[in-house]
């Protein structure tokens, strides 16, 4: 999945590296059972490969576009823990929306 981005976006707009968002990703989407292929595809569609270019601005790190309503409504931003780049909370919701009752709770950084 690192390769297919950066053969999209050799530059992508992140905070951290996309060697760290991919790991992020996995490690997140494992925890909450889920394809994180099939995440990292959903915020690869969201952000336009992460070139962005809507309401979300990069530095937000909202790879899901939650809250970005239209009309230069921007979103929420996502927090860091410990500097780490955070998936924000696209493979709970993809969870949630999958059908699954009740998304895993991680224990608070």
């Amino acid at each position: 999945m690192l390769a297919y981005l950066l053969a999209r976006n050799p530059k992508p707009k992140l905070t951290g590296t996309p060697k760290e968002l991919v790991h992020a990703y996995y490690e997140e989407a494992e925890h909450e059972g889920i394809r994180p292929d099939v995440a990292l595809a959903q915020a690869y569609k969201e952000t336009g490969f992460f070139a962005y270019g809507g309401d979300v601005d990069w530095r937000q790190n909202n790879f899901c576009g939650l809250g970005a309503t239209g009309n230069g409504a921007r979103g929420s931003p996502s927090r860091h823990a410990h500097g780490r780049t955070r998936t924000h909370p696209a493979p709970p919701r993809l969870r949630k929306h999958n059908g699954a009752e009740k998304p895993h709770r991680r224990p608070a950084l």
